[in-house]
């Protein structure tokens, strides 16, 4: 937007100077004419001569009296002029600033990139002045639903004080903030933003005439990062896991299979009858529900926990550990 160029300075400062030469130019002839009407009176200082000089004197008086009033009146008009183009000089360099300001900020928001939203706020009310596009996708409305609305309007309820607490302290005279909240888009679904607030010294004029703060504020959707870091925390668990899942089942699997051997051996030996038979039994086939714990423990690959005793969380081995298939 290019705009209009007039050089108001010139103006002003040469308007005065002008107008001098041609004041003293007719002073300078008033004045000569009074002399000379005086001279003609010492040469013929006599009778009718004198009543005619008289009267050409009187005159002359008359018409300095007037010119003097007229210059007086010429002066009175130029010093009104040189207000009036003082003054219209000032409110077209107030409104250039103001034209000027309005277009960087209208090219801020409209050349920003669509990735990053963008708001223009009130600090006073926390309403939304502006919004360039991609603060519109990250909502999901469009600008007329979305300018003039609190930013709290789009905030899942756990949020809302984080922003109303950002407002609290530029209003109390702080410049710069980071908040992290959660919005709920037009569709329902929410994603986690990043708002960086920060206070530009500018002022917003509401429809009331009210005058209140500007701020900027820059929305960065984290949603991916945060899904990512978790899956990455949920991998290191998983990771941790499994390594000792493998330590453990390697260490239990060999004296399990020499347990496990002894009380097959002795089972064998005792006959049906004797008294010790059904626990040699049961003590093997608790050592062989061992050894498949210690299959299934080597064989953890995902992450599931499930609620134990004391409201704590314990590892669900049956749900992370793979399903063995049975051949036969």
């Amino acid at each position: 937007m290019r705009l209009p160029s007039i050089h108001w300075d010139n103006v002003i400062q040469k308007l005065p100077w002008f107008l001098l030469p041609i004041v003293f130019s007719m002073l300078v002839w008033m004045g000569k004419r009074v002399i000379d009407v005086q001279n003609i009176l010492d040469l013929y200082h006599s009778g009718g001569a004198i009543e005619k000089l008289d009267s050409v004197i009187k005159g002359s008086e008359a018409f300095l009296n007037d010119t003097l009033v007229c210059i007086s009146l010429l002066g009175i008009v130029f010093l009104l002029l040189y207000i009036f183009l003082f003054a219209t000089k000032r409110r077209y360099e107030n409104r250039i600033d103001f034209l000027r300001t309005g277009h960087n900020r209208y090219k801020f928001l409209a050349e920003g990139p669509l990735s990053i939203g963008i708001l223009r706020l009130d600090c006073a009310s926390g309403r939304i002045v502006d919004a360039n596009t991609g603060a519109l996708r990250l909502f999901g409305f469009s600008r007329a639903q979305v300018v003039g609305k609190k930013v709290s309007n789009f905030l899942k309820e756990e949020s809302v004080k984080d922003m109303e607490r950002v407002f609290k302290n530029i209003v109390e005279g702080k410049k710069f903030f980071e908040v992290s909240c959660s919005i709920v888009n037009a569709i329902g679904e929410v994603r986690d933003i990043d708002f960086h607030v920060a206070v530009t010294g500018g002022t917003i004029e509401d429809s009331y005439g009210a005058i209140g703060k500007e701020a900027i504020a820059i929305l960065t959707d984290v949603t991916e990062k945060r899904v990512a870091e978790e899956e990455k925390l949920k991998n290191e668990r998983l990771r941790g896991v499994l390594e000792m899942a493998g330590g453990a089942a390697h260490e239990l699997n060999q004296p399990l299979q020499v347990v496990l051997g002894y009380a097959s051996l002795i089972s064998a030996r005792l006959d049906e009858n004797h008294p010790l038979k059904e626990k040699a039994e049961k003590l093997r086939s608790e050592v062989e529900r061992l050894s498949e714990i210690g299959k299934k423990i080597a064989s953890i690959s995902d992450y599931a926990v499930r609620d134990y005793v004391g409201n704590t969380k314990i590892i669900d081995i049956n749900r992370a550990s793979k399903k063995v298939k049975r051949v036969g």
